[in-house]
Parts: structure tokens; sequence; C-alpha cells
């Protein structure tokens, strides 16, 4: 069946790489509503709408969040940046809707991710947390890097270093963590070739998120069907 979008900042580049990936599978998704800044959620029908897939800034969120609760519809969002009471306002949502919320929407980051969690055998070792991305990149480190040194953390359960942040060019998004030990080095490493890795997860997410029981999901949810 058709999986109808709501796309909420549809003129951002990410919404743009997703509007393309859904006119490229009619048989799979449709795209409802585009709703870009300035627009008004007033004008979407709900009943043609079956998941919002958000894009938007840390500032806007809020209005796509009401949106769905007030509708009773799940909400896929990749919006970085957020604060504390963003965050908030997705685990109280997630209380009456289903809410899937990843800084990184790349099936390949989630499987990083569990990765991650085997690091909990290595002992004196040393951690370090890398990531590059393109010049107009706002934050900084990125939350797919604090992902990542939040799931690094409660693994290995010792104080880590902050990550290491680089900006420059048109780099879509690199991610390396390094265990460091006096005769070997680990290194796991992450890149996005593109803007289309993200566009198909979020579109995965929303397909796998539509029918869902109200609860805060993650991407790596994903993974365990």
């Amino acid at each position: 069946m058709i999986t109808r979008i709501l796309l909420y900042g549809n003129r951002g580049r990410m919404g743009q790489a997703i509007a393309e990936l859904i006119h490229q599978k009619p048989d799979q998704f449709s795209l409802s509503f585009g709703i870009g800044r300035g627009d008004s959620l007033k004008q979407v029908d709900p009943r043609e709408v079956d998941v919002a897939v958000d894009f938007s800034t840390a500032e806007a969120i809020s209005q796509v969040i009401d949106w769905c609760e007030q509708n009773s519809k799940p909400l896929v969002s990749g919006t970085t940046g957020l604060d504390k009471k963003g965050l908030t306002a997705l685990e109280q949502a997630a209380k009456k809707i289903p809410v899937l919320w990843a800084a990184n929407m790349s099936l390949g980051v989630a499987v990083v991710q569990k990765m991650l969690k085997s690091f909990s055998v290595l002992t004196d070792f040393d951690f370090q947390i890398e990531e590059i991305h393109h010049r107009n990149k706002r934050d900084s480190p990125s939350g797919t890097a604090l992902l990542l040194q939040k799931t690094l953390q409660e693994s290995i359960s010792t104080p880590l270093p902050d990550p290491v942040a680089l900006r420059g060019g048109g780099v879509f998004g690199v991610h390396r963590i390094y265990a460091m030990a006096q005769g070997e080095v680990i290194c796991l490493e992450h890149q996005a070739l593109g803007r289309e890795v993200f566009a198909q997860g979020a579109l995965t997410a929303a397909h796998w998120l539509k029918g869902r029981t109200p609860g805060r999901y993650e991407i790596s949810d994903i993974l365990e069907v």
C-alpha cells in the first residue's frame, strides 16, 4: 500500500532530496503535501496523510509536532540542532503518537551504532570520535557524532573526549570512531556519499512507522525486523 507523505521542510536540501525520491517511487510513496518556511499547516488535510516527515529547523519543528498530535499522525523527523525543549516536545508527543527522530537517517550509521556496543570488551584503549561535514552545516559537533558518542560512552562506561568536528567543502558526512591501544588501532568509518542515503532512510522509516503504536522509536529499531 502506498504511504502518503506530508513533507515538512520541503524547500531545504534534504526536503528536496526526499521529494525527488518520492517521485521516483510512485508505487511506494506519494507526496500529499509539501510545506516550507512560511507555509501554514492549516492547508493540510489529515485524511490525505499517513505519515509526516520533518526536515525543518529547531525553531520550526514544534509546529509539525503539534499538528501530528492534533491529528494522530506518526512523525519521522531528522531535524538536528534541537535543544532540550525540542527533544522534550518529541518525548511528550511520543506518549500520543509514534515518533521516530534520528540525528542520522542512514541505516548504515544504525549498524555502526550497534557495532559500538561490542567495544565493551576493549580494555586499556583510548577512544576518539571524529566527524567531517560541509562548510554550511550549522551544528558542531554533528548530531550523529553526539549519538555515536553517547552509544560508545554507554558501552565502555568511561569518560570520553569531546568529538572532533571538521567543516569544509561539500562533504556530505564522514564519521570515524577510533579505538587506540599500545599495539593496535581499530577504526570504524561511515561515509555518506550523497543526501539520497538519508532520504531513503527517512522514507523507509516512514513506511515502517505507519500503523505503529504510540512510542519513541529509533532508526535502529528498523533493523530488528
